[in-house]
């Protein structure tokens, strides 16, 4: 057995002993913001403030996305990175904590001139 298959058998064998999941509390400013996220495909995993276990996404250097979205507030993401395929149960943080902004209300546009009132003043 060649030198690399051993250390990818012994990388695989940390990967799993490391449990693969991380426990964060999630939350947002102002709370009851409801978070979805990628490894769950999208799918809403909680209202803030809430605690979820994330599981490793069983991919080498994964990306952990979480969006929290809130009614008369902008949509915020925040993305973890694996660094390393050692550190999956390292990359969600204890705390995932969203600052959501307040939608501007759109600014009033001045309704355009009537054509026919255009072409009478030609």
């Amino acid at each position: 057995m060649s030198r690399f298959v051993r250390l990818a058998a012994a990388l695989a064998v940390a990967s799993i002993a490391t449990g693969c999941a991380s426990t964060a509390h999630f939350e947002s400013d102002p709370p009851g913001a409801q978070v979805s996220y990628n490894g769950e495909k999208g799918a809403v995993i909680g209202t803030t403030p809430f605690v979820k276990t994330v599981n490793d996404q069983f991919g080498w250097f994964s990306v952990y996305r979480f969006t929290a979205t809130l009614d008369g507030y902008e949509p915020e993401t925040i993305e973890f990175a694996e660094r390393s395929p050692l550190d999956a149960a390292n990359v969600v943080p204890a705390m995932v904590q969203f600052k959501l902004k307040k939608v501007e209300p759109a600014a009033a546009v001045a309704p355009a001139a009537p054509a026919s009132a255009a072409s009478a003043a030609q």
